[in-house]
């Protein structure tokens, strides 16, 4: 059952990352998500997946802990204007 997960949690990292979904996430502005950023669009998607409830603060945080950073190094609304200009 838990390689049935990896698998799947697998595939969907993989078109996440891919050139189809990040051309398709630029909202009205072809240049959004194009400069080197603290969290890409990658990471912005994966976080926004992954809520559980919790306030956006706590949310980044937890995040960042899972993620093996050791301080939070984007400010929630950094994040918020970012998850805006997602399409």
């Amino acid at each position: 059952m838990n390689d049935l997960y990896r698998e799947r949690f697998k595939k969907i990292v993989n078109i996440i990352n891919s050139n189809t979904v990040r051309e398709y996430a630029h909202l009205n502005d072809e240049k959004s998500f194009t400069r080197k950023r603290k969290m890409p669009l990658e990471e912005i998607i994966l976080c926004t997946l992954s809520k559980k409830g919790l306030t956006t603060e706590m949310e980044l945080h937890k995040y960042f802990i899972e993620k093996g950073a050791t301080s939070m190094n984007i400010s929630k609304q950094g994040f918020l204007q970012q998850r805006k200009k997602l399409n």
